[in-house]
């Protein structure tokens, strides 16, 4: 019983390694492939240059904001769909 016990302390243990792992992994390699973020409606999210909006409907309403002295841009989806692609 004591054997099985530990064999499966191990597993769970080599599993949780296991994850951290791969997600260094995803994290490094996310940096490398462009990520889209499907905007929701009434939520600022920042943008950086380089970055794009792709239309996911016909006409939608996005609020732009910049911010000259930090230079940062904030877009706000108001209607319609649109997501941003990280580069």
């Amino acid at each position: 019983m004591k054997n099985i016990i530990k064999a499966l302390l191990s597993m769970s243990l080599f599993a949780l390694v296991g994850c951290n792992d791969t997600s260094t992994k995803r994290d490094a390699s996310a940096n490398l492939v462009p990520t889209n973020v499907r905007m929701q409606r009434d939520i600022p999210y920042t943008i950086n240059k380089g970055d794009e909006i792709e239309k996911l409907s016909a006409n939608p309403k996005i609020k732009l904001e910049s911010d000259l002295n930090s230079g940062k841009t904030i877009v706000t989806l108001l209607s319609g769909e649109a997501a941003i692609i990280k580069k």
